[in-house]
């Protein structure tokens, strides 16, 4: 699943973009639910959507997947980073020239967030 969030900035050019402002994609946090065992030697695929943005981070979802078989779901909390550490997602947006609205963070991802929140405050007592 690493590659399969770096494959579309590659794929769409927006890579170049990226790494001409010197900034590095982080894996904030990440949850992933499996639905199923994949067979040995199976063909799979991942496929990956951007599912909402906040000011702080991008979500992502990942599935691997075989025709209509969801094998698992994984949902990721993500960011660029620069020399000065995590930069806004509207400054990223201006950097990749992106046209349009991205989706918002739905009440759904906020409640993860707000989980990953928690996660922090716990290992920090």
């Amino acid at each position: 699943m690493d590659l399969s969030r770096v494959d579309p900035l590659v794929r769409c050019g927006a890579w170049k973009k990226v790494r001409a402002k010197k900034l590095m994609p982080s894996l904030g946090s990440g949850s992933i639910r499996f639905r199923r065992a994949v067979p040995p030697f199976k063909k799979v695929g991942v496929t990956t959507r951007m599912i909402g943005v906040d000011e702080k981070w991008i979500c992502l979802e990942h599935k691997i997947v075989s025709g209509d078989t969801v094998y698992s779901v994984a949902i990721l909390k993500a960011a660029f980073l620069n020399t000065g550490g995590r930069i806004l997602v509207s400054e990223l947006l201006s950097i990749l020239v992106h046209e349009g609205e991205p989706p918002p963070m739905t009440e759904a991802l906020g409640r993860i967030r707000d989980a990953d929140d928690a996660v922090i405050e716990i290992a920090s007592a």
